[in-house]
């Protein structure tokens, strides 16, 4: 994912310091564009770019790591259901991913749920 600098610096505000490597959950990159978006900004998807990186996780790694990325989506949930720019059809979009997830993994349900809760105590309204 690349971003402008002009969106960076814009009203989008840059990272969220509760996102990202080393932060309480997963999740900068997306969090950071649906801001830009709702700031104004446009995005693009180009399929000729390719990013190739090897985590270097087992098996046993990637269970902890998919644990962090749900709560990480979790948090950005809550975190977009509370912003006054966020309109209908993005709540519409969310529910009916919750709801796709909850037929597909329980489990992972769950962790984002988990993940809205902690996002909930963690940052002051």
């Amino acid at each position: 994912m690349a971003f402008r600098m002009a969106a960076l610096k814009s009203e989008s505000g840059g990272f969220d310091p509760v996102f990202g490597a080393g932060a309480k959950f997963a999740g900068e990159d997306l969090e950071l564009a649906m801001r830009c978006l709702l700031a104004g900004w446009e995005g693009r998807y180009s399929p000729r770019v390719v990013v190739r990186h090897d985590h270097g996780r087992s098996a046993a790694t990637y269970a902890k790591l998919e644990a962090f990325y749900d709560e990480g989506v979790g948090a950005y949930i809550e975190k977009l259901q509370n912003d006054k720019r966020c309109g209908l059809l993005t709540r519409i979009s969310i529910a009916a991913y919750l709801a796709r997830l909850g037929w597909r993994s329980r489990t992972s349900l769950m962790r984002v749920h988990s993940g809205r809760r902690l996002y909930a105590s963690t940052v002051k309204r």
